[in-house]
């Protein structure tokens, strides 16, 4: 794997390139799903290449049927940098109407090498501003690294109005990108003014679990005496 510092820049969402033509799909992962109240379904996942390799890119389609049929791709995150890819997205609409896109970068290895996470990775999103228009006319917002690590699950929006952001650095066996020192574990990234900014309330180290963490992939739910339950996949 290729270190690059490429990976903390911002990859602007785009329209699809002939590259990403569904025909040259072979290979596809960690989906996402949302619904609009006009009945809109957005769904997002990560393809590119044949498998968990440095030419994934992120990448969204609609359904205005009910899923009955769904558009081709119409926006992706395809970062231009040949050594870093754009993967495990999610969609999301907050409290306050907005629709956010969330997606992780990180360089990442040649197709089969196995080298898919370098001990950063980085939560982007953007915003879809517009999301009941026609897709050529979507506009969404520079995107914004909130985090370290990867979220592939949704935020968990607490009873006192804090969104809490389940995103991890994982304590796998994964080559590590030192020179940023990135903290391991399953963490909580919170923000209290509706996504202006984000701090890490906490995190669960996961290096002494038995048999050893390999994914540290998280989830939040406020428990009704107020505790956080936090479901992990290990």
């Amino acid at each position: 794997m290729n270190f690059s510092y490429a990976s903390l820049d911002p990859v602007p969402v785009t329209k699809p390139g002939p590259h990403c033509a569904k025909e040259l799909r072979t290979h596809q992962g960690i989906p996402g799903i949302e619904r609009l109240e006009s009945g809109r379904i957005f769904a997002v996942w990560y393809t590119g290449g044949k498998s968990e390799c440095r030419e994934n890119y992120v990448a969204m389609s609609i359904s205005d049927d009910n899923g009955t049929t769904w558009s081709d791709t119409v926006a992706v995150v395809d970062p231009p940098h040949p050594d870093v890819r754009a993967f495990d997205s999610t969609c999301w609409i907050s409290p306050n109407g907005k629709f956010y896109w969330f997606w992780s970068q990180g360089c990442g290895g040649a197709d089969g090498a196995g080298e898919i996470f370098d001990g950063i990775g980085g939560v982007w999103f953007s915003i879809l501003e517009n999301p009941d228009d026609d897709p050529d006319q979507f506009h969404f917002t520079l995107p914004r690294r909130i985090s370290n690590g990867i979220m592939m699950n949704k935020p968990t929006v607490l009873s006192d109005g804090t969104w809490a952001f389940p995103c991890s650095v994982w304590t796998g066996p994964y080559r590590k990108h030192e020179s940023l020192n990135a903290v391991q574990g399953a963490m909580m990234v919170v923000s209290e003014d509706q996504g202006e900014t984000f701090y890490l309330r906490g995190r669960i180290d996961m290096s002494n679990v038995d048999g050893g963490p390999v994914f540290d992939e998280h989830m939040f739910t406020e428990l009704c005496d107020g505790r956080i339950l936090c479901s992990i996949r290990v």
